[in-house]
């Protein structure tokens, strides 16, 4: 099997980059106004303004990060999947451990959930407590700790799961007959 690697998209990067600045200036826009509305106590518009202006700031500069410096998200040889396309990406989740590939859709974000034999090898893998917390949430939502979008790389959703799905069944066929 030839190695595939994906890397981050640049446009989507860009566009990710945009929307982040448009939302932090709607999150200042309600700590403006936050004295002036009746629908919530200004306090409570205030925190949330300055939670969504952290938020969005983080976000765009992880995209401007993206676009001056791309990296590989996803690479996919004989051995497996190698997943870094996000905080809760555990690495490498080898053919052998992988029982099925599922679709979730979060509002109209496509997510591939990638069922494996021992959840709780990945769990482990974890590192930081809030990654962790972030596999355990996986695990509960979706029945597995793997879970990928799409949304920043540089192929559709289908093109990845047809990808995926063509290597597997290629480890599959090469490893038929031998106990898994």
């Amino acid at each position: 099997m030839e190695t595939i690697n994906i890397p981050t998209s640049k446009k989507k990067s860009f566009f990710l980059v945009l929307l982040s600045i448009v939302m932090v200036a709607a999150s200042y826009f309600v700590w403006i106004i936050a004295e002036e509305q009746d629908r919530s106590a200004p306090i409570i518009a205030q925190i949330a303004s300055v939670a969504g202006m952290l938020l969005f700031t983080a976000a765009g500069l992880a995209s401007i990060k993206n676009i001056i410096w791309p990296k590989l998200s996803i690479t996919i040889n004989e051995t497996g999947i190698l997943d870094e396309t996000n905080i809760t990406s555990v690495g490498l989740i080898k053919w052998e451990d992988i029982l099925g590939f599922e679709e979730h859709k979060v509002h109209s974000t496509k997510l591939l959930a990638i069922k494996v034999k021992n959840p709780a090898v990945y769990l482990e893998q974890g590192g930081s407590r809030i990654k962790r917390q972030l596999l355990k949430s996986n695990q509960s939502m979706y029945g597995t700790p793997i879970v990928i979008s799409t949304t920043i790389l540089s192929i559709s959703y289908q093109e990845l799961c047809d990808l995926l799905l063509d290597y597997w069944k290629q480890y599959q066929a090469a490893n038929e007959g031998e106990e898994q």
